[in-house]
Formats: C-alpha cells, structure tokens, sequence
C-alpha cells in the first residue's frame, strides 16, 4: 500500500471479529516497524478491558475499534469502565453504532432513528454525559478550529 502511493493511516483490524486481541498484540511491533511511515494504528473490539494496559505499556497504538453497552448476546459491557480507562492510558475508541443498523441486536445502537436528539441509554452516556464522553474529551483539530492546516 505503500508503494502505491497511499500515505494515510493503516488501521488494521485484530483477527476473529476484531477479538484475537493476544495475536494482535504480538504482530504489532513488527507491523510497525515495517510500516515506512510508522502510521499504523491496531484496532481490537472491545467487550472487556484486559488488553488496554498490556497495549499501553508495550507502546502499541491500540484503538478500541468497536464496543458498545450489550455484547450482543444480551450482556451488559462495562462501558463506563472502558471509558474510564481509554482516557487514563490515552487510547482511542468508536462505539458501535450510531444506529439504527443492528438487525440481530438492536441494543447495540445508539439511537433508534439517525437523529442526534434520541440519544438513549448507553449511547447518551457514552456521546454526551458520561464524564469520559465524546462531548467531554474530544479534541477539536486545528483544521476544524483554524479552518485549514499548516
């Protein structure tokens, strides 16, 4: 990908519906190593916490590519928890989803409709309220700020 020219970040995803976080883990460091650019983020789909030391003191750039309040099989994930400690460590996340979309777990959405303004539940949590929120740490680019980049 590099030679053809692309020069964005690589986010690659851990094997197993993004769970084999231990494969994950080992293959990093190489993967970055042999990256030209050292741009390549590893994305693990969360539905615990166990991996998120492990990546930050390895110095693996982990982000949680998937969680959300339910593993889908109608157990409650601590996402708060999760919340709590990507901020700690620094890593980087995207609940799973905005919604609507999950036909065979509808739990997993944020919202019912597309719209900002039914936020419910975890997906309120997680957007708006919770201290560790979007609302509440994200960081606005200096292109979105500045209205370009250097």
């Amino acid at each position: 990908m590099r030679a053809a020219g692309i020069r964005a970040p690589l986010v690659v995803d851990a094997a197993g519906w993004g769970r084999n976080v231990e494969q994950l883990l080992a293959a990093a460091p190489r993967l970055v190593q042999q990256d030209p650019q050292t741009d390549v983020l590893f994305s693990w789909h969360a539905w615990d916490t166990e991996a998120l030391e492990l990546a930050a003191k390895g110095e693996i750039p982990l982000i949680i590519g998937e969680f959300s309040g339910t593993g889908g099989l109608q157990r409650e994930i601590p996402y708060q928890h999760l919340l709590a400690e990507t901020k700690r460590l620094g890593i980087g996340w995207l609940a799973w989803s905005w919604g609507p979309g999950n036909c065979d777990c509808a739990d997993m959405d944020m919202k019912p409709d597309g719209r900002y303004e039914t936020l419910h539940g975890w997906g309120l949590e997680v957007a708006v309220t919770d201290e560790n929120s979007i609302a509440n740490t994200a960081i606005r680019s200096r292109s979105i700020v500045e209205g370009s980049c250097p």
